[in-house]
């Protein structure tokens, strides 16, 4: 039985694996025209890929609409103050990107770009943009669409705290994004120290830890995984907390901007 949570693999943020064999589209996607960024949204939210990749050594499978693919790519690249958490998944969103790729019409007039930002402006965000930036001076077509990701969606929580102040909805947050990026605190990390999943979960504790000012090497060598994971909420908590209070009126101002369980997803088309 593996002693890594099954709620997500932490690696790269998928659910859906697969025993699809190499990279491939498993449904015809919607026809599109030339220039219409909602009806490449569209493409993405119905057409259905796996993808085969490499992690640490290891070959993985998931699939899912390339919105969602995107969408735990975007939570895979996840970085604190621009450092990246798990700098060796970038196999997954190279294959995720690919196959985006493969599926558009005009991939070098299309860019589609997935964002996950917990709360507005916050210093943990994930990333994944697919094709080129618009040409200056080009008249370009837009559409955003909200992908759910299996990250705890907080905001009617937040809301509901804020009227405690900053530290409540900052430790709401922080308490989903912990949850999300890391093992449950049921796991023992020190049975299986050196399965690709656990090096890179322990990586991203130790990368949260160092920027948020605490650590997590005893507990972790020890496998007390959740001492660890409850030093991580409490010090992503504070580092929540004195942002929001630096950037926003109120802490309902920045509990309105919580939106941990979703990844925004913006596509962008232009004429040649």
């Amino acid at each position: 039985m593996r002693a890594v949570s099954t709620v997500l693999d932490v690696a790269v943020f998928l659910l859906l694996v697969s025993a699809a064999v190499g990279m491939l589209v498993l449904a015809e996607p919607p026809e599109q025209t030339d220039s219409r960024a909602d009806e490449t949204a569209e493409t993405l939210a119905s057409s259905t890929l796996a993808v085969e990749y490499d992690l640490q050594g290891e070959t993985r499978r998931a699939h899912g609409t390339a919105a969602e693919l995107l969408a735990r790519a975007a939570v895979a690249n996840a970085t604190i103050e621009g450092t990246q958490l798990s700098p060796k998944s970038g196999d997954f969103s190279a294959r995720v990107n690919a196959a985006t790729s493969a599926r558009l019409v005009s991939p070098n007039r299309t860019q589609i770009v997935a964002r996950w930002v917990p709360y507005r402006g916050g210093p943990v965000q994930g990333q994944i943009a697919v094709g080129p930036a618009p040409p200056d001076g080009r008249d370009v077509n837009s559409a955003t669409v909200a992908v759910t990701v299996p990250v705890r969606d907080s905001r009617a929580r937040a809301v509901n705290q804020s009227a405690a102040g900053y530290d409540s909805v900052a430790h709401v947050v922080a308490t989903a994004v912990a949850d999300g990026l890391l093992p449950d605190n049921a796991v023992d990390a020190s049975l299986f120290r050196n399965s690709p999943t656990t090096v890179l979960t322990t990586r991203r504790y130790e990368t949260l830890a160092e920027e948020t000012g605490t650590t997590v090497r005893g507990p972790l060598d020890s496998g007390a995984v959740g001492v660890a994971h409850d030093r991580i909420v409490a010090a992503l908590s504070r580092t929540f907390a004195a942002d929001m209070r630096e950037r926003f009126d109120t802490p309902a101002a920045a509990a309105e901007t919580v939106r941990t369980g979703t990844v925004r997803l913006t596509v962008r088309r232009w004429e040649a």
